[in-house]
């Protein structure tokens, strides 16, 4: 179990859903290609770090309730959306996301749970 992770999607499509497992630094770089990450049932306890990168691509990231996200991105004809609530807890973790896109998107949301 490697709390440091890396994910390289080309020209193609790439699903990655990280269960029970811990995240502190999460690298991921899409080329022509869309990246869907699911950390909802991922192990978030403390701060952790991910880092983005897309050209002509798309990069959707889904956390668990109770995480705070933190986003810089910059890029070049591209959309960028965070729709993590702004919580008000000061003692939950915050996920810090660097992101760089060029002619693609980088979507940040929260997973709701199931009734």
């Amino acid at each position: 179990e490697n709390p440091k992770k890396k994910y390289i999607n080309i020209a193609g499509g790439q699903g990655i859903t990280i269960v029970d497992e811990k995240i502190e630094d999460l690298t991921t770089i899409t080329v022509v290609g869309g990246t869907n990450i699911d950390l909802t049932k991922a192990i978030i306890t403390e701060d952790a770090d991910i880092k983005c990168f897309s050209f002509a691509g798309g990069i959707n990231i889904t956390v668990p309730q109770n995480v705070r996200v933190m986003l810089d991105a910059g890029g070049l004809i591209c959309a960028v959306k965070n729709s993590v609530p702004e919580y008000e807890d000061d003692d939950i973790p915050t996920v810090f996301i660097t992101a760089q896109t060029i002619l693609g998107g980088l979507n940040v949301c929260v997973r709701k749970e199931e009734d």
